[in-house]
């Protein structure tokens, strides 16, 4: 991320930051996947007593739903009109479009994506997002992956911390009110 974040300042790109609704649940199983559930309550049809249903969508919390949510991505972006995004080799979760300069990325996490260009193609890219995916565009980078990202396109910096993430992981272990020290060991002199 950081790398990606580096080329992002050097480079001046417009960014934007995005997250798919319900990812997993737009991605369908295999033709020969063979997953049957019992009947959900509330389940609008009636299902005769012991009979199941079988998936044909994957579902939170199966071991292929990760799989096929990034088979189905992967293939999005590297279909996208207008654009010849290239999975790097180095990190898979890096898409990159050098057929133009400046480049365009695309960083993925899951279901949480940063796409930078220029203003233009950003905007193209994201459209054709919004188009496939029910999106919810969050706008220039700001919060990703628990880190607070502050960026100054006129002077060419870009500044993230995880002051938030450190101070909630404190809260939820009953330290919040903890006095800092330089050094977190007891003095036994």
């Amino acid at each position: 991320t950081r790398f990606v974040l580096k080329i992002i300042v050097d480079h001046g790109l417009a960014a934007e930051q995005m997250d798919v609704k319900q990812a997993f649940l737009l991605s369908k199983l295999p033709t020969d996947a063979r997953i049957f559930i019992y009947p959900p309550p509330g389940f609008p049809r009636k299902v005769p007593q012991g009979k199941l249903l079988r998936l044909l969508k994957c579902l939170y919390g199966l071991k292929q739903s990760g799989r096929e949510w990034n088979k189905n991505v992967h293939n999005f972006i590297t279909a996208l009109q207008g654009h010849n995004f290239v999975r790097s080799t180095a990190d898979p979760c890096l898409y990159i479009d050098t057929t133009v300069f400046p480049i365009s990325i695309i960083l993925v996490f899951v279901d949480d994506f940063i796409a930078a260009g220029q203003q233009n193609r950003l905007d193209d890219i994201v459209n054709k997002f919004d188009r496939k995916y029910p999106i919810k565009r969050l706008g220039k980078l700001f919060w990703y992956l628990k880190c607070h990202i502050l960026r100054s396109v006129r002077f060419g910096w870009l500044h993230f911390n995880q002051e938030m993430f450190a101070r909630e992981i404190l809260r939820i272990a009953g330290m919040a009110d903890c006095k800092p020290v330089p050094t977190p060991a007891i003095d036994l002199m």
